[in-house]
């Protein structure tokens, strides 16, 4: 492999694992995300996937939007060493955006949520990732062929060659 995918919260983390990336590394927080990028990585292509904060950090502003679709954002810029950093942009943040995308894929969330609410507190939970009931949802978003989050699969293998 020669790309690194580095995930903001366990939620993205547990959404890039059932993509098929297996290797995504979670990053505990946007700014410890790009802090990694920055440090860690310069040398390599590497994806961050996050969510849309009211405030992103001031290392944000480095990047330049490529492309908006299916409330995703992809973001980009060039290291020193002359690798490519991609930022994937969840909006709005991950519990409304997994609600939607199921929606929209004729998925209905409330078999295992009953409401947004109840997701948006299991995807805040420090232990989201154990949860079988989000393992579920993904792993139902993940299996449709139409489904928004394959995007940031197809974006991964698009931008890393």
């Amino acid at each position: 492999m020669s790309y690194r995918i580095l995930a903001e919260c366990n939620v993205d983390t547990m959404l890039a694992k059932q993509l098929g990336f297996r290797d995504t590394v979670h990053a505990s927080g946007i700014s410890t995300l790009l802090n990694q990028m920055e440090r860690k990585h310069a040398h390599i292509t590497t994806f961050g996937i996050i969510d849309d904060d009211k405030k992103p950090p001031p290392k944000f502003k480095a990047y330049k939007k490529v492309t908006t679709k299916d409330r995703l954002k992809l973001y980009h810029r060039e290291t020193a060493k002359g690798k490519d950093h991609y930022l994937i942009l969840v909006s709005p943040a991950q519990e409304k955006y997994l609600w939607y995308s199921a929606e929209d894929c004729g998925i209905d969330p409330t078999r295992f949520f009953p409401s947004i609410k109840r997701l948006a507190q299991v995807c805040k939970s420090s232990k989201a990732d154990k949860n079988s009931k989000l393992q579920a949802l993904i792993n139902s978003l993940c299996a449709k062929p139409d489904s928004p989050v394959g995007l940031i699969r197809q974006w991964i293998h698009q931008y890393s060659r």
